[in-house]
Parts: C-alpha cells; sequence; structure tokens
C-alpha cells in the first residue's frame, strides 16, 4: 500500500504544471524544473540521467502516416551511462506531442531553449567542431558544460512540490515511479513500461534492439494504443515561415554547412571538417521544435498572459496575432478527421462482432 501510495495523483500533477507554468513569469528556473519533470515522468528517467543530458543526445524521428492526421515525431534521448548501465551500451527513449500542451515535454523543452537563446542570452551552440557543443548540457545551472548538481535539482523539485502540498520522501527519483505506474493504470503492457524503462535485460534487447516503446508512448501522450488515432487539433495550422525564422535564426546559418560537408566539403569551402551525425540531427530537432513552440504557446497564451515569451519577437505584432487566433479557434471548430472517426467506428465495430460470437 505505501508503494502505490508514494506518488502523485493525475490532479497533482496537473497543479504541479500549472505552478511551474505561472511561475515560470518570475523565476525563469521553473522552465529548467519543468522540463526536468517531464522528462523523468514520461521517459521513465532517473534524476541522475536528466542531469548528465546534453544536446547532443537529442535527436528527431518521424513515425509514418499510420501513427495518425498530424505528423506524428518523436523526440528522442540517447541514454549512455548511468547508475542503471554500468557497460555504457547505447539506450533510446522518446516521447509524441502530449494532448495536453501543459504536459508536453517537447513544447517545454521548446520554451526552454527560447529562453536560453532568446532570453537569458546564452550563446548559440557553434557546431564548427564536435569539441565546440557536445559537453553542453540540456538542464544547465551556471555553466552549460558542467552537469547540474544534484542538490540543485533536488531543492528545485523539493520547492515545486511544496509550493502544491506534495508531501512524499522521494523527490527527484519520483516521477520515473509515478510515470511507469501511470502508465500501467492507462493500459500499458508490462512489456511496453519495462523496455520504456529500460528495464529489460534480456540478451536481445541488450544487444540489438534500440527501438522505441511506441505503444508507451501513445497511450502517455494520451492517445490509445492503437496506431491510427494521432491527432492534434492544435497542430493543423502550420506556422508562417516569417514566425518561424525569427525563431533561432542560426539553424538557417548552419544548415547549409551540413549539406556541403555531405558533399565532403571543408570549413574553408563553406561545409565542415568533420563529419557530425548528431549536430545534423539536433538541427533538424530544432526547426520542428519552432513549429512546436509557435502551435503551443498560441493555444497557451489566453492562459499565461505573464509569461515572458509574449514580449520578445515573434510572438507580437499582427502576423502572430492572427496565427494565435486561428490555433484556438482550431481548437473548438476543427472536428477530428473523418479517417480517425471511421477507424474508431470500425474497431467498436468489430468488438461487438467478436463479442457477439463469442
Amino acid at each position: 500500500t505505501e508503494c502505490i501510495q508514494a506518488g502523485y495523483s493525475t490532479a497533482e500533477w496537473l497543479a504541479n504544471q500549472e505552478h511551474l507554468r505561472h511561475g515560470a513569469a518570475d523565476t525563469l528556473q521553473n522552465l529548467r524544473t519543468r522540463v526536468d519533470l517531464l522528462f523523468g515522468h514520461y521517459y521513465l528517467l532517473r534524476g541522475e540521467n536528466r542531469r548528465k543530458m546534453e544536446l547532443a543526445d537529442l535527436s528527431l524521428l518521424d513515425y509514418p502516416p499510420a501513427e495518425g492526421p498530424t505528423q506524428c515525431g518523436c523526440l528522442v534521448s540517447l541514454l549512455q551511462d548511468g547508475k542503471m548501465n554500468k557497460t555504457a551500451r547505447k539506450e533510446f527513449m522518446g516521447s509524441l506531442r502530449h494532448k495536453d500542451p501543459l504536459l508536453c515535454t517537447q513544447g517545454a523543452l521548446a520554451q526552454l531553449f527560447f529562453w536560453r537563446w532568446h532570453i537569458s542570452g546564452e550563446p548559440a551552440p557553434s557546431f564548427r567542431r564536435r569539441q565546440d557543443w557536445y559537453r553542453i548540457k540540456v538542464l544547465i545551472g551556471t555553466d552549460r558544460e558542467e552537469e547540474l548538481s544534484y542538490s540543485t535539482q533536488l531543492q528545485d523539485t523539493w520547492r515545486i512540490f511544496g509550493a502544491v502540498g506534495l508531501s512524499t520522501a522521494k523527490k527527484t527519483h519520483l516521477p520515473q515511479r509515478v510515470g511507469a505506474q501511470d502508465a500501467e493504470t492507462h493500459g500499458t503492457s508490462l512489456a511496453q513500461i519495462s523496455q520504456a524503462g529500460r528495464w529489460n535485460q534480456s540478451v536481445l534487447c541488450q544487444a540489438y534492439l534500440t527501438h522505441l516503446p511506441r505503444q508507451f508512448m501513445r497511450i502517455v501522450a494520451g492517445f490509445s494504443n492503437t496506431p491510427g488515432d494521432y491527432f492534434l487539433a492544435r497542430a493543423v495550422h502550420e506556422p508562417p515561415a516569417t514566425l518561424q525564422k525569427q525563431l533561432w535564426p542560426w539553424i538557417e546559418e548552419w544548415e547549409p554547412r551540413f549539406e556541403a560537408r555531405a558533399r565532403r566539403r571543408r570549413w574553408a569551402q563553406g561545409g565542415l571538417d568533420e563529419d557530425d551525425l548528431a549536430g545534423d540531427g539536433f538541427l533538424k530537432l530544432m526547426r520542428r521544435l519552432r513549429i512546436v513552440l509557435l502551435q503551443d504557446l498560441a493555444l497557451l497564451q489566453p492562459r499565461y498572459l505573464s509569461l515572458p515569451f509574449f514580449t520578445y519577437p515573434p510572438f507580437s505584432g499582427h502576423k502572430w496575432e492572427d496565427f494565435a487566433r486561428t490555433v484556438q479557434t482550431s481548437i473548438t471548430d476543427t472536428a477530428e478527421p473523418p479517417s480517425l472517426l471511421l477507424q474508431r467506428a470500425l474497431l467498436e465495430f468489430c468488438s461487438l462482432v467478436e463479442s457477439s460470437r463469442n
């Protein structure tokens, strides 16, 4: 009983995120803590894994259209060391965009990156050499190449839990535990949870498999356990290119160099002196996070007007106002695609036929 009760409820999890969202206007480290907790809950990561995570560990994986009407991109994180991985084998975990932007890891990460490279004055990463950016952490402290201290992570988590009245003996490890329990509650198989948490120690999984637990990721993102129903109303409208290019403009500066490197051109020829697959993958991720950030903040703006983002471009002016209004309207006016409704009806019909036959 103690193990079951040692966590937080869905209401407490939402209250936690609401507090972090509202508090970001005055306490910007809340953006970092929010990303930290979301990675723990939806990636089933230990606090140590989250502190060690670097920009070079992140990439984007797009799933085929069979996942649903909305483009289904997975934010993938590479895990190569830590308490549960003493052999430094490559392990992967990922998350899809959540139905609720308040609970979306991709959106939270995009907001943290906006704070870092648009508000705080942190210089943009340089991709000229791998050693120029490989040590930059996702959860940064005073030095972006130094791992966030456990005490800082603990105190930030303690502060947020206390603010919403959540009393628990565990702090930094709690999101991993509750994330697994929440997935089980919503019908995720034990095999998928084991794979998501890297708890499957079979030779097959250790030596060969790197694929992601798609059923787990669908369920914890608020969708069903079957492919085909991945639909986000806020993602129906593509943000104008003029808005996208105002976010992290250094993406356009580096992409031509990676393209030239693919043709074996060196730095003096407009390319790079060494291959960097992680750099190319990170730029592709950042290009997608532009879209995620614009769509999510368009939907969140009426609820969180005090957020610091809305005093910076591109979140001002007529183009932004028109786009935000379109996204906000789509949530109430955009019906689910007929193909999705038909698929659900067919599943219900097949279930009814099977039940009748039995």
